[in-house]
């Protein structure tokens, strides 16, 4: 029930006013690796898909590729692996697996936030402190009880 208990304090009488923290952001380089590694052989028995091939070159092309060294490779292959097998059966556990992986090597803008990565020319995020509705331009709401109407 609302209004039990003391009240919240204060924003300005908190211990930690700091902003926290994850770490440096860094921004990728341009150039991704100079060499891009040979499909991986022997899968499947009629070859990958023309999809699964442009997908290995595209993740191997990309400023993120340049980040990711020997213990990435078998997450990089198994993605292909998997991304063939979508083009036949596109179940959506399957999708959200390729996403997962995706996500994990930075191959999505999520991917790339949560390794704090930078594509050349972008700017770091900026997140606004809530003022807990203290301000007339507060992005926070007041909330209060109301009585319903049936009573």
């Amino acid at each position: 029930m609302a209004g039990k208990g003391p009240a919240p304090k204060d924003p300005s009488a908190r211990r930690r006013q700091n902003q926290p923290t994850r770490g440096e952001w860094t921004v990728l380089l341009r150039d991704p690796p100079s060499r891009r590694p040979s499909l991986p052989q022997p899968y499947p028995k009629g070859g990958y898909s023309a999809q699964a091939k442009a997908a290995w070159k595209k993740w191997w092309s990309s400023p993120m590729a340049a980040y990711w060294d020997v213990s990435d490779l078998d997450t990089v292959e198994l993605l292909l692996r998997m991304a063939d097998k979508a083009v036949d059966d596109p179940a959506a556990a399957l999708a959200t697996q390729i996403r997962l992986y995706k996500d994990t090597l930075g191959l999505t803008p999520k991917g790339r936030r949560d390794l704090r990565w930078l594509l050349p020319g972008e700017v770091p995020p900026t997140f606004g402190v809530l003022d807990g509705g203290k301000t007339s331009e507060s992005n926070v709401r007041r909330l209060r009880a109301v009585d319903s109407p049936t009573g």
